[in-house]
């Protein structure tokens, strides 16, 4: 079956999905029932998931708190990984939403929570990178390599991302692709001195 096919064949669900986490709108670093969603989606595919992100210092916490926001205590994103081995890619969805209302009457499954609303698109983002795990992981013995999934928190705050920095497994962007580089130089490196030492014992 063809990748489009597949993901035509998962229309449903995704959108299942993506009125879910409409209806319930979260916003910030900590979105437990968001996360919990996620987490549960993501263990009907057969996929292994954890939670990232961790505890917010006060000092952050005290700014969203001034800037509009409910104490946020950490921040609860999710991330798992489908297949093995290099190359490695990331694929990202932020899932937070916005704290304002949102207008009545446009859709069937507005925000049931006052001040909170998807008004930006995360609610789509989050359940179309679900769609694409399920379609991923059905064809895991077919890649070659390995897809990380991120499910950020905090990206409406400007700032989501560094929460995920410091853990290796969930590298980003250009950090990600320096690393392997540099692994792969050095992986020649020893390579090259290995076969010189081989011939000078011929």
């Amino acid at each position: 079956m063809k990748i489009l096919d597949s993901a035509l064949a998962i229309k449903e669900q995704i959108l299942t999905d993506r009125r879910h986490i409409h209806r319930n709108p979260e916003v910030g670093f900590d979105l437990p029932e968001t996360a919990a969603y996620v987490q549960k989606r993501l263990k009907e595919m057969g996929i292994k998931s954890q939670i990232c992100g961790g505890p917010l210092d006060k000092k952050m916490r005290e700014n969203f708190k001034f800037a509009g926001f409910p104490d946020m205590k950490a921040s609860t994103g999710v991330v798992a990984t489908i297949g093995q081995g290099e190359p490695c890619i990331l694929l990202r969805a932020d899932m937070d939403a916005l704290p304002m209302n949102e207008a009545e009457g446009l859709v069937d499954f507005t925000s049931q929570k006052p001040g909170f609303a998807h008004m930006c698109g995360h609610d789509a983002h989050t359940a179309m990178l679900l769609g694409a795990a399920k379609i991923l992981k059905d064809r895991e013995d077919q890649l070659c390599g390995t897809v990380k999934l991120m499910f950020q928190t905090g990206e409406e705050c400007g700032c989501g991302s560094v929460s995920y920095t410091h853990l290796r497994a969930h590298e980003t962007g250009r950090n990600l692709v320096c690393r392997l580089l540099l692994e792969k130089k050095k992986k020649n490196k020893k390579e090259k001195k290995k076969n010189k030492k081989k011939k000078t014992t011929e």
